[in-house]
């Protein structure tokens, strides 16, 4: 009996993907990898390793970069220890204790960069895999920023870091209180074309050129752009489908599809 209430005690405590520093616990081996690597984190606090993990060349690379940046040498622990630290997410044997991310205050986008700049702007994106994913093939392509509202929207967690295997660590995400207001501002005064998604358009996403600053919205996975956002947007497309019956794709995977569209026009 006392075994058993041991060990859900330890469970009951894990769950709250424990940190012993008031930080965060990232998982998965690119996570940590860019975390270490980026060095945007404020505190790095500990490494943990699972005994598998220690031997591996990857896990003696993460222990070299870690004891650089700290001084100290990680934690080397059982995996059944490292799945109670985080609820059995799929943490490949590898845990970083560290200071959350936040976001950042974003600044008017008037004349920050030259023409053919792209940012992507967030309306009420909720689940953490499809703002991963999203963030992920942010960086893929080079976007300059991400851009969300204060409020309805996923926070930066380490899900979310893992979801885009580590680009969280490598591009910045702002914070407006009014995603609406932020837009209006950057079209009437930074002459920025603020171009949102629809599921029905005229305009074709083939059709969409970087001819200028543009700030690409994308809606809510249920409910698509707020009509105040949609109200800001100088224009909306859409993603032209070959089928009656499959009309939508999920939103990280359209994301994919008009950055291609928009960075693909430069080269045309």
């Amino acid at each position: 009996y006392r075994k058993n209430l041991s060990f859900l005690t330890i469970k009951r405590v894990y769950s709250r993907n424990f940190s012993l520093y008031g930080g965060e616990l990232v998982y998965g081996l690119q996570p940590v990898f860019a975390a270490l690597s980026a060095k945007k984190r404020k505190k790095i606090h500990q490494l943990y390793l699972a005994e598998s993990v220690a031997r591996t060349k990857q896990g003696r690379v993460l222990h070299s970069i870690f004891t650089d940046l700290t001084g100290k040498e990680p934690v080397v622990e059982s995996k059944n220890r490292l799945d109670l630290k985080v609820e059995g997410k799929h943490h490949q044997g590898v845990l970083l204790d560290c200071s959350p991310l936040n976001f950042e205050p974003i600044l008017p986008l008037k004349n920050r960069i030259n023409n053919g700049g792209l940012y992507i702007a967030l309306d009420q994106i909720q689940d953490p895999q499809n703002f991963g994913a999203i963030v992920r093939t942010a960086v893929f392509f080079g976007i300059e920023g991400i851009v969300v509202g204060e409020t309805k929207r996923c926070p930066l967690t380490p899900t979310v870091a893992k979801s885009s295997s580590g680009a969280v660590e490598f591009i910045n995400i702002y914070e407006t209180v009014s995603l609406p207001q932020f837009l209006k501002e950057s079209r009437e005064n930074g002459s920025w074309l603020v171009v949102g998604t629809s599921l029905k358009s005229d305009v074709s996403s083939n059709d969409l050129s970087l001819d200028k600053n543009t700030i690409l919205v994308l809606g809510n996975e249920g409910k698509g752009l707020s009509p105040a956002v949609s109200r800001e947007c100088s224009t909306l497309a859409s993603i032209p489908s070959s089928s009656p019956f499959i009309t939508s794709l999920n939103v990280s995977v359209a994301n994919g599809i008009f950055l291609y569209s928009l960075l693909g026009s430069k080269q045309k």
